[in-house]
C-alpha cells in the first residue's frame, strides 16, 4: 500500500526515541565462540557493523555466537 508523504512523516515522528545509551557494557556486546577449539571472545555491535562475525585467528574459521 503506498502512503502519501504526509502519513509517511507522522508515523516517523511517532517512532520511540531512544534516550540514554545503555550503561552496562555486556549490554553492548556479545560473547563469541570457535565451534572447533572452543576459543570465546567479546565483541561489540560497533565491531559487528563495521568488521562483521569475527574470525577465530588459530582455526580461521567464523565463530558462532553464544
Amino acid at each position: 500500500m503506498e502512503w502519501p508523504a504526509s502519513e509517511l512523516m507522522v508515523a516517523y515522528e511517532n517512532w520511540p526515541i531512544v534516550k540514554a545509551a545503555p550503561t552496562d557494557a555486556s549490554a553492548c556486546s556479545r560473547q563469541w565462540k570457535c565451534p572447533d577449539c572452543g576459543k570465546v571472545i567479546d565483541h561489540s555491535y560497533e565491531d559487528l557493523v563495521h568488521v562483521g562475525i569475527p574470525i577465530c585467528g588459530d582455526c580461521e574459521i567464523d565463530m558462532e555466537m553464544v
